[in-house]
């Protein structure tokens, strides 16, 4: 009985073995070597995509935001320069005014009293000015002193003085010396005039109220100007168009007017200032009167610049735009890779015009309206021979 048992513990140990052989994969078969044939073949250049050429003047350069600056007679505030009472508001807000037209009465106590003793020292020039000829007429016959002719001289020059004080007053409030005996007549009423044609945008003027010197009663807008503010690259092409690019999809050609010579060391960029170009000197025709039209302007309106390179100046024949990054440099100059007939890139050597970040400005007379660059030259390897 104990040997039945021996052997049937023997053969399960031979089974439990068995069963654990058969569960492990084989063993992989070492690698056999490569043949000479079989070796994989040399790296070779990364694939690029290959880009046509551009036109120059065809499609912008680049762009950059603008917005239409306000000129300096656009806007115009209408206040008081000295301490004043509102008596009578004449315009709205909304209401179109003109240069010169009245639009606020208000009194004013301290132009009232330089407007009385301006009206006052005059008379008392007038007065004096008769005593002193009086005297000297009686110097003549020996009948004044000199000390009566001193008393009135002393008089004379303090009289002057007190009257040029006033006039300051005056002209400081916008009034000419024959302005000041119809103030005083009217107990220091004072009509302000709008100064520019344009709109009222604002009244913030109220009847019996007490405004103090320099406080804005009026606010007047009128026609902007045609000037605009942009942020261009630092460097731009010879011979650059710009063209005003508005929200509504219209275009209007400008014209470069200034530069800023600092430039902006967070975005390399400089600011530009630019103008809407005139319509030319001589008479349009009745039919192209459209095409000649100096569109208006309002101020705060935003858009954009773009930049072309004119061809028609740069030397058109073989001016072209392609990608910054087709370029690159030999020993011999610039060149970009353009492909041959067979699909193969070929050197060509080119001048660059002028070249940012992404596009460059190129010139040669070897390219032509369908030839296609590399759009990466530095992805291709040079050989020996010079050849990519």
């Amino acid at each position: 009985m104990k040997k039945c048992v021996e052997w049937l513990g023997w053969l399960g140990m031979l089974g439990f073995l068995w069963a654990c052989q058969k569960g492990e994969p084989a063993s992989p078969e070492p690698p056999a070597l490569a043949t000479g044939a079989e070796q994989p073949s040399p790296l070779t250049s990364v694939p690029t995509p290959w880009v046509p050429l551009r036109p120059s003047g065809a499609a912008p350069l680049f762009e950059g935001p603008a917005q239409v600056l306000p000129s300096p007679g656009s806007e115009a505030e209408v206040m008081s320069a000295f301490a004043a009472q509102v008596v009578q508001v004449l315009v709205q807000p909304g209401q179109r005014v003109t240069a010169g037209m009245p639009v606020c009465a208000v009194l004013l106590p301290e132009v009232l009293r330089a407007a009385g003793s301006y009206l006052g020292a005059g008379l008392r020039l007038h007065a004096y000015t008769q005593r002193r000829e009086q005297l000297l007429v009686l110097k003549g016959e020996g009948l004044s002193r000199l000390s009566e002719q001193l008393e009135v001289d002393a008089r004379l020059a303090e009289t002057k003085a007190s009257q040029l004080e006033a006039l300051a007053v005056l002209q400081s409030a916008g009034l000419t010396p024959g302005e000041a005996s119809s103030l005083a007549a009217t107990g220091g009423r004072m009509t302000l005039r709008s100064p520019i044609a344009g709109v009222v945008v604002s009244v913030a003027a109220h009847l019996g109220q007490v405004v103090q010197p320099g406080s804005s009663l009026l606010r007047i807008v009128g026609e902007s100007g045609q000037r605009l503010e942009s942020r261009l690259a630092a460097s731009l092409p010879p011979a650059a168009r710009f063209e005003l690019l508005l929200p509504s999809g219209q275009r209007h050609p400008l014209r470069l007017l200034s530069r800023s010579p600092q430039v902006d060391g967070r975005d390399g960029t400089r600011l530009t200032w630019l103008e809407l170009v005139p319509p030319p000197t001589a008479a349009p025709r009745p039919a192209d009167a459209g095409a000649y039209q100096v569109p208006e302007l309002s101020a705060g309106l935003v858009g954009r610049v773009a930049v072309y390179a004119d061809a028609t100046q740069v030397g058109a024949a073989g001016t072209w735009v392609v990608p910054a990054r087709s370029l690159r440099m030999t020993e011999s100059g610039v060149e970009l890779l353009r492909q041959d007939e067979h699909a193969r890139p070929q050197p060509l050597a080119v001048k660059v015009l002028w070249s940012s970040s992404i596009d460059a400005l190129v010139q040669s007379s070897a390219l032509k309206p369908g030839d296609r660059v590399a759009a990466d030259a530095s992805l291709y390897r040079t050989g020996p021979g010079g050849e990519p």
